[in-house]
């Protein structure tokens, strides 16, 4: 104007849909990113020629397939170009990868073959063809198996991960030592049709995606390692076997090893003590569950063990005394020679002094015979109370012949990470029965509302199993200085302490959707508060979980709360 061009910046308020196009399996759909209206902020020059330019950044998630930030470079009159880092998603395949490698050698026999994708399987998502035509699709997982060379199937069984975007196959046995194997995977794609899912044809086949990988496993071993065992009892590295809690014993494998209780073999499954005594007893092999069953016998207590599985030459594989080699020298007598002709056959023979290990490992026993003895010779010393806050948990300092050691408390890698101890409060108490119960929970969900700050599991609604590891056992344990007349309880009871968090999530929750909870809940939350835990007792169930599920026998422990706050 006048010789003049201004140039600055123009807010500008923009309405419509930005998305992508993607190809699966020859299948071309549209997915919006970001669909509706926003403000932004545009350079422009003005007035002759108009001109507007910026960019619009927003957060991307096509499918699943690529996820991250990106930005769109916006100029007017001409089509919006998408600036993004890394891969486009275009032509991106669901398979992501499939592992062992293809061509990889020496494979472990204890390889469990796995495949990731990059979309979650079985989960439906909308999209919008090139006709603009609303579609709902979904991916499958058709198969996946392993294979020999000579095209025979490994019996196995697909696990998939918890996100659905993996999937393993878990062999019965352990893979076939010295073998090419193939592991292929395949999946497809369905829409849903007339409220009824329909296998995706392209050019009259159906739209699948598969990939097959081929390696070389490396050799057995001879013995069960340690990575194979699931879970025992006695548990491997226990420190406290109660010798009469049961006399079920068990090693449970994760692959089968059948292979090494062969026919021919003497089997011996000892428990052997540090003074080299040993105790035998009867097991057998469960090739069906892949489980190795014995008795327990009878055990010292106070005692360091090895259960030792071993196998000798039996005898009836050895060559009889006295007995001819087959095919020895041949006898012969005539009128002019008797006697035999040539020396015996060379013949092979198993050495019966030959003793191979199976299994080895160690546990040691408790001073106590049961579960219930020991907590009958556990005694409260002080009822303990933590800050926690808004308000306090409990535990306990306790005086006992013995402590409680990682497999009893919080697990391990041979229990699958789970405690033999298992607590369970009946929140039966007035102040959770009478109080907790019909202000927080009573109707509970709520409508749509729910709980926002935690899963409503493990811990339960109401928290009946509200425990937690005690911090100040926990690293006595660890530094190995549990001294048994004086030490925290391993479990804190915070029972009190999550009623009072989900107390405070719905709350806020509830008052801020009164629409959607309706109003007795609404005033229920508005108008009353929740005190701090009362004076008193606090029953606890605690059971003895065998590795198995199998619950043996469950005593009953109480906290105290002695603080006086709410009498």
């Amino acid at each position: 104007m006048n010789g003049w061009y201004a140039m600055g910046q123009t807010y500008a308020y923009l309405q419509g849909e930005l998305g992508v196009k993607v190809k699966l399996w020859l299948v071309k759909m549209r997915v919006p990113v970001v669909k509706g209206g926003a403000a932004a902020l545009l350079q422009a020059g003005l007035p002759n020629p108009t001109y507007f330019k910026g960019y619009l950044g927003v957060n991307l998630n096509v499918l699943g397939l690529i996820k991250g930030k990106a930005r769109f470079k916006l100029s007017i009159g001409e089509e919006c170009e998408i600036i993004c880092p890394g891969s486009s998603p275009i032509e991106e395949p669901i398979i992501n990868d499939l592992s062992p490698s293809t061509n990889e050698n020496e494979v472990s026999v204890f390889t469990i073959p796995q495949a990731t994708f990059n979309m979650e399987l079985g989960k439906h998502f909308s999209v919008t063809n090139d006709a603009g035509e609303k579609k709902i699709y979904r991916i499958g997982l058709q198969h996946f198996e392993l294979k020999d060379k000579g095209g025979k199937s490994i019996p196995g069984k697909i696990i998939l991960g918890n996100d659905k975007r993996e999937a393993r196959f878990q062999a019965k046995e352990i893979l076939p030592p010295h073998s090419e194997l193939t592991a292929h995977v395949l999946v497809s794609f369905e829409e849903l049709q007339n409220g009824r899912w329909r296998p995706v044809v392209t050019s009259g086949k159906p739209a699948i995606e598969e990939r097959t990988h081929t390696f070389t496993t490396g050799g057995a071993p001879n013995n069960i390692p340690l990575e194979n065992i699931v879970y025992s009892y006695p548990v491997v590295g226990q420190k406290y076997f109660l010798t009469e809690e049961s006399s079920k014993g068990y090693v449970q494998l994760l692959f089968g090893q059948k292979y090494l209780f062969e026919k021919g073999f003497n089997y011996r499954l000892n428990f052997s003590a540090d003074d080299g005594s040993r105790i035998g007893t009867e097991f057998k092999y469960n090739d069906a569950d892949n489980r190795i069953e014995f008795t327990i016998p009878k055990l010292l207590r106070k005692t360091p063990y090895i259960v030792d599985l071993s196998y000798t030459t039996s005898a009836d594989s050895q060559q009889p005394q006295g007995a001819k080699p087959k095919g020895a020298s041949k006898e012969m007598a005539t009128e002019d020679f008797t006697g035999q002709i040539g020396g015996d056959k060379a013949q092979a023979s198993i050495s019966a002094s030959l003793e191979q290990s199976i299994l080895n490992y160690s546990f040691a026993t408790s001073l106590h015979p049961t579960f219930r003895d020991k907590m009958s010779q556990a005694k409260m010393r002080d009822p303990v109370a933590f800050d926690a806050g808004i308000t306090f948990t409990l535990g306990a300092i306790m005086q006992a012949r013995e402590g409680f050691d990682d497999v009893e408390i919080q697990g391990t890698d041979r229990t699958q990470q789970k405690a033999l101890l298992l607590l369970k409060a009946g929140l039966e108490e007035d102040y959770f029965s009478q109080t907790v119960y019909p202000l927080v929970y009573e109707g509970y969900p709520y409508g749509s509302v729910r709980l926002r700050y935690r899963d409503e599991s493990p811990l339960g609604i109401p928290p009946h199993y509200g425990f937690s590891l005690t911090t100040d056992y926990l690293n006595a344990l660890n530094s190995k200085t549990v001294n048994p007349n004086h030490f925290y309880f391993p479990f804190t009871f915070i029972a009190p302490l999550v009623v009072f968090q989900d107390y405070r999530d719905l709350e806020y929750s509830v008052i801020n959707n009164h629409n959607a909870v309706g109003s007795a809940v609404y005033n229920r939350f508005a108008t009353r508060s929740l005190p701090v835990l009362k004076d008193g007792k606090y029953k606890v169930a605690i059971s003895y979980r065998l590795p198995d599920g199998t619950i043996t026998s469950t005593v009953d422990f109480f906290f105290k709360n002695v603080l006086g706050l709410n009498k």
